[in-house]
């Protein structure tokens, strides 16, 4: 496992065979700093079923596989009865603990290790309102803050009329909204993926959300300042040395399932 371009990180071997392309895999701290004594702890989530592996860095640990249920949900257009578990949807790591979007709407959902993972929330009221359409919604850590962006769309969802980045504030337990990332460059790709780079060292321009199509190879640039969308071409984020458009791709029949549910789960207003 690479955490930067110049040293690798040895992992355990991971017993579970035919794991899903779409799993995400989320870093705890900066594994090169000692955070409060913390160790740095490797979380591996997959999208289609509420299942995570971890294991901690530097202290000889074997793979550890957990089931998770963090409630339900009801299907009322496949009828009266039916019901999904909840995933964890979009997921992000901020001073040792995981935060996630995907459980109990007004809150968000908060997972940490002691040692063992146990499970809570933080109410917090949605900052968006009278939304309509569909609200997709990233979680992005930036210097040891959380933010959150929300893109909305009409019908198509390929089409975005809206974006808002929120700062949670955690003195108050409350989203606000941000036009300023302090210069970075918010990277984000459909289904689960959101990082933060330094926009100065990728080429990229600062205060804006770059967020992958893969299907028309698109890429759409969100000034968080002047509060403006322009698309781009694929080639342009080739010079931050990430490939967004690789993290999401065209899924086959084997898995429409678990991209139905999960447009499911994201919020339809």
């Amino acid at each position: 496992m690479s955490h930067d371009r110049s040293s690798r990180i040895p992992l355990p071997h991971l017993p579970e065979d035919g794991l899903p392309s779409f799993c995400t895999c989320v870093l705890s701290d900066d594994p090169d700093l000692s955070v409060l004594g913390r160790s740095c702890l490797v979380l591996l989530i997959r999208t289609d079923n509420p299942i995570f592996w971890y294991c901690r860095i530097g202290d000889d640990s074997e793979w550890v596989r957990h089931e998770y249920d963090i409630g339900t949900q009801a299907l009322r257009d496949l009828g009266e009865g039916c019901s999904e578990k909840l995933l964890m949807m979009s997921i992000a790591a901020c001073q040792g603990k995981f935060y996630f979007t995907g459980g109990s709407y007004g809150k968000l959902g908060v997972l940490e290790f002691s040692p063992a993972p146990v499970f809570n929330s933080i109410a917090i009221p949605d900052p968006m309102e009278e939304v309509v359409g569909y609200q997709s919604e990233t979680l992005v850590e930036s210097r040891q803050e959380l933010f959150m962006v929300s893109l909305l769309s009409g019908m198509d969802r390929g089409v975005v009329y809206r974006v808002h980045v929120h700062r949670l504030d955690f003195s108050r337990q409350e989203w606000v909204e941000v036009d300023d990332i302090g210069g970075r460059a918010f990277l984000l790709s459909w289904w689960y993926f959101g990082a933060s780079r330094s926009a100065s060292e990728c080429g990229l321009k600062p205060n804006c959300v770059y967020t992958a199509y893969p299907l028309n190879k698109g890429m759409m640039v969100f000034d968080v300042k002047g509060r403006t969308m322009m698309m781009k071409p694929r080639w342009l984020i080739k010079r931050c040395g990430c490939s967004l458009l690789s993290t999401t791709r065209r899924r086959n029949k084997g898995e429409a399932g678990h991209a139905s549910a999960a447009t499911r789960r994201r919020r339809a207003l």
